[in-house]
């Protein structure tokens, strides 16, 4: 029964403890500003690198599954361009995406990624071709080079559609591939994370202290203003019974007086009969 009651009383707590998301999301944009740029800081972090980092495990985690295939996301791949051979469209060492797309909706002019030997390869397409069993073959060139390339390229070789890229962003990805750049990847969100953390902590416990001096001073001042209340309530006291002791001196002189004039009334009255 004991033990009831504790589950019910700890369940009450809890209850009382939960917050709404509008009530979570208010309490982020309240405080000093020092304390809702930190709380911003940290959504911009969960938001930047959260998905970086769950993107770039997914990648890896397939590349390790099936090594012979360009690993993607949604049917996207990201790629580092590693020479210059499509400029002065794509320049090495930028990051470019390419979309899973069906040999029949190649178009020329396209660009494709395409396996060759045991890279894949980011070339134009210049020339389409249908064998008589319907497969589909493309004659590529690099913009930058002087001829087409040796061999068409086949649909079984096809990794997609060249559709968009980051300039510079690929060296920044091979960085991230080393041991060094894993390393700051994942260290570097934690070590932010752990000094948001703490300086959030000490902004709190500053706060707090603030708020504890604070309502230490309410209530001397609270202590102060009674004490004050209570000498003006017993110097009221003693006004009154010394204003009553003045009414009562005068009350017994004026019975004295009283009784002095009966006790001579008295006297002359015995002293008339006589």
């Amino acid at each position: 029964m004991i033990s009831n009651i504790r589950r019910i009383r700890v369940t009450e707590k809890q209850e009382r403890n939960k917050k709404t998301p509008q009530q979570a999301i208010k309490e982020i944009f309240q405080g000093s500003p020092s304390k809702v740029a930190l709380n911003c800081v940290g959504i911009l972090l969960c938001i930047v690198f959260i998905p970086l980092f769950l993107a770039n495990m997914v990648l890896i985690i397939k590349s390790v599954a099936n090594p012979d295939e360009v690993p993607s996301i949604f049917n996207v791949s990201p790629m580092i361009v590693l020479s210059g051979s499509m400029e002065t469209e794509i320049y090495k060492g930028d990051l470019i995406f390419v979309k899973v797309i069906e040999a029949e909706d190649i178009k020329l002019d396209d660009i494709i990624a395409f396996y060759k030997d045991d890279h894949v390869v980011t070339h134009r397409v210049i020339a389409i071709n249908q064998a008589s069993n319907g497969d589909f073959y493309f004659t590529t060139q690099g913009d930058n080079n002087d001829g087409p390339d040796l061999f068409p390229v086949g649909e079984d070789r096809l990794v997609g559609i060249y559709t968009s890229r980051i300039a510079k962003m690929g060296d920044f990805a091979m960085f991230l591939q080393s041991p060094q750049g894993v390393i700051t990847f994942i260290g570097t969100p934690i070590i932010l994370y752990l000094l948001y953390d703490l300086i959030r902590r000490k902004l709190e416990e500053k706060n707090r202290a603030t708020e504890v001096g604070s309502l230490s001073e309410d209530i001397s001042s609270e202590n102060e203003k009674l004490k004050a209340e209570i000498e003006r309530l017993k110097a009221l006291e003693n006004k009154s019974e010394k204003d009553q002791k003045q009414v009562n001196d005068i009350e017994d002189k004026k019975d004295s007086k009283e009784k002095k004039e009966v006790d001579v009334e008295k006297e002359n009255k015995v002293n008339d009969e006589k």
